[in-house]
């Protein structure tokens, strides 16, 4: 009986004889496989995405650093709040 038999349905990663290697160390394990590739399109729109994302970010990262330099301008003052 073989390694792959414990399983109902047939050889499952990490159930062979060399479960004990790390993934990138077994054979057959490639790691372009791992990588995903995008067409032109979707990469288009997923970094318009981001940019998106990166601007709403920037935006509240400068309110709150108004909010900081106006406090630290109260506590210079002398002003509790």
């Amino acid at each position: 009986m073989g390694w792959w038999r414990r399983s109902w349905a047939g050889p499952w990663p990490g159930h062979g004889p060399f479960a004990y290697l790390p993934p990138w160390e077994r054979p057959g394990w490639t790691y372009w496989a791992a990588v995903p590739v995008y067409d032109r399109e979707s990469e288009l729109r997923s970094l318009q995405a981001y940019r998106l994302y990166l601007e709403d970010l920037r935006s509240w990262l400068d309110e709150e650093l108004r909010a900081v330099d106006k406090r630290i301008s109260e506590l210079k003052s002398g002003q509790q709040a």
